[in-house]
């Protein structure tokens, strides 16, 4: 009885050591997050938590999840009243730290208009809450398979919606698997329909990041060892026999989002026979077998264009053909995200070209009729201003980069505005006094100035890596501060225009806005620093500067193109209307 009473009191005392560490090791994980997310998302307190919920009324659940409840609620953020939602941590939730830290961590550096937006968060005692955007138009799941859905008056969604919003989830994923960063790449984990939520315009808003994984850029060698997380169904079996995570994981959980599209049941229907249990294998041996028309979404039969209904045959023969690369057992059989998005966008385009020319019967003669082009004229850009947002920037080793350099007016700068009307939203960035900005730049000396345009002059300056805050010259890392020229061509409206929309967008190929400055009659914009200057110098200055290879050029354009086809992917729509080469900027040579 002695010895095993020694051995409980040994074990309970192991037991307590292992708890204190591991909430240790959370209380670091916590004060880590709060110091990287100081400058991205706000930390809210709970009694604005309770206050945004009406103490967390149960009228005020939106959903329910592994992490626990979600409400929607009610934030004042820099005096402007928003609805969002408050996904709240159940204490028995297998979901823990670990998982809040990690969705924190991602939204909280990454920007795209088919990501859910992260407001910020609640750390407070035992309390542990995500603040995002409020979307409205529930999740893919609940459009697709709910009976008695409460959106659009129960109306099924339509066949080029679904196209849409599987064409913005593959963007974000893309974004998340190739366009955040040099050194990282990150797969979400979790992709199914329950996670791609919908707008009032049903735009995709791919959410739940609480499992996602950073993994190395070069996963044609490498993969990430781990313990399979996910939704069953949705499991890449290969990540399920190996415990290896790739990207090409996101893509076959994607080609199971394809299927529920098309055939507009779940990945797993358990009142199902045991052959049509499971989605994948049931649509798989009907596909196989010539049996397309049997797995249709019977809502989509209708509304008859040509035998397969809604969907136009070629558009039909491209989306199959996608489910089936996407569905590959082997991971390097399946194709990337971008080639998924282009594959996606040929279908619609098929989709569209097909409803141009409705073949009708009349007397038994048939006729080709020319329907409005309305449809392709809504698609068009409209003329919108760039912006981009926060990234940390002291990595070193990025992909060659492009700034934008404002937007051009006819304004002369001497209408009514005045200083006093700039007020800033934004909160992620960082408000400079016009004396620390002195300091960092020798008082704006000539000495320190980068460069001039329209704007004004560019000087050199540093600031703390961590905190930002202005130092002396050669302390810490080194900034570009512009600094508006009264006399300039642009003036208050272009300055305002890059505070408020700077900071919404991140890509790596974006120049990133640290902050801003607006005191006395002064006006600037501090930005990540540059060392190798635009690309104009290396083209036009041939003989001055190193000669740029013709690989390292080709780079240089693919970073471009990708931050291009970036700004044109968000909701935005933008158009950056000045693109040169003195507008693309080097990181490295």
């Amino acid at each position: 009885m002695v010895l095993i009473n020694v051995v409980v009191y040994k074990l309970k005392k192991l037991n307590e050591t292992r708890l204190d560490d591991d909430k240790s090791n959370n209380n670091n994980k916590l004060k880590r997050l709060s110091l990287s997310t100081e400058h991205s998302c706000r930390q809210f307190t709970f009694a604005e938590m309770q206050l945004a919920t009406n103490d967390f009324d149960e009228s005020m659940i939106i959903g329910k999840g592994g992490f626990g409840k979600v409400y929607k609620g009610i934030i004042d953020r820099v005096g402007v009243t928003m609805t969002v939602a408050i996904k709240r941590l159940d204490s028995k939730s297998k979901q823990g730290v670990d998982e809040f830290c990690t969705e924190i961590s991602m939204l909280s550096k990454f920007r795209h208009s088919h990501l859910v937006s992260l407001f910020g968060y609640c750390n407070e005692g035992d309390e542990m809450m995500v603040v995002y955007e409020y979307v409205s138009g529930g999740n893919l799941a609940e459009r697709l398979h709910k009976k008695a859905c409460k959106y659009d008056q129960g109306q099924p969604l339509s066949w080029v919606e679904r196209l849409r919003i599987c064409i913005g989830a593959a963007r974000a994923l893309d974004y998340l698997h190739t366009g955040t960063g040099t050194r990282h790449r990150i797969i979400h984990r979790d992709v199914k329909s329950s996670n791609i939520l919908l707008d009032d315009d049903k735009a995709a808003k791919l959410s739940d990041f609480g499992v996602s994984k950073i993994g190395p850029v070069d996963q044609a060698c490498t993969h990430v060892s781990t313990d399979v997380k996910g939704s069953f169904g949705y499991f890449d079996p290969n990540y399920f026999m190996t415990r290896r995570l790739t990207r090409k994981s996101d893509v076959y959980s994607f080609g199971v989002v394809l299927l529920e599209v098309l055939c507009g049941r779940p990945a797993v229907d358990p009142t199902l026979g045991d052959n049509e249990l499971g989605l994948v294998g049931w649509a798989q041996r009907s596909i196989k077998e010539g049996r397309l028309n049997k797995i249709i979404d019977p809502s989509l039969m209708g509304s008859c264009f040509r035998v397969m209904g809604q969907i136009m045959p070629k558009c039909l023969t491209a989306f199959v053909e996608i489910c089936v690369k996407c569905l590959q057992g082997h991971p390097n059989e399946r194709p990337t995200m971008a080639e998924v998005v282009v594959a996606l966008e040929t279908a619609l385009a098929l989709q569209h070209r097909g409803e141009l020319f409705v073949v009708h019967k009349e007397e038994g003669v048939k006729s080709g009729k020319l329907l409005t082009f309305s449809r392709m004229l809504r698609n068009m850009l409209p003329v919108k201003t760039p912006v981009r947002s926060p990234e940390p920037f002291e990595k070193k080793e990025r992909p060659k980069k492009w700034v934008l350099s404002g937007i051009h007016s006819n304004r002369d700068g001497k209408g009514e505005d005045t200083l006093k009307e700039a007020k800033v939203v934004d909160s992620s960035l960082k408000i400079f006094s016009l004396d620390g900005l002195k300091n960092a730049t020798r008082n704006f000396s000539d000495d320190n100035v980068l460069g001039e345009g329209a704007f004004g002059k560019v000087f050199k300056g540093w600031v703390e890596r961590e905190t930002y805050v202005p130092s002396k010259v050669g302390s810490g890392i080194p900034v570009a501060v512009k600094k508006l020229d009264p006399d300039g061509l642009h003036g208050l409206e272009e300055w305002k225009a890059e505070v408020e929309f700077l900071g919404k967008l991140s890509h790596p190929n974006l120049v990133k806005l640290l902050g801003y400055c607006s005191q006395d009659d002064d006006l600037c914009l501090v930005y990540e620093f540059m060392p190798k200057g635009s690309l104009d110098d290396y083209i036009l200055k041939q003989g001055l500067v190193k000669t740029l290879s013709w690989s390292m050029r080709v780079k240089v354009m693919v970073g471009i193109a990708k931050a291009i086809a970036f700004l044109h992917s968000t909701e935005n729509q933008i158009i950056f209307r000045d693109l040169k080469t003195s507008n693309i900027l080097l990181d490295q040579v």
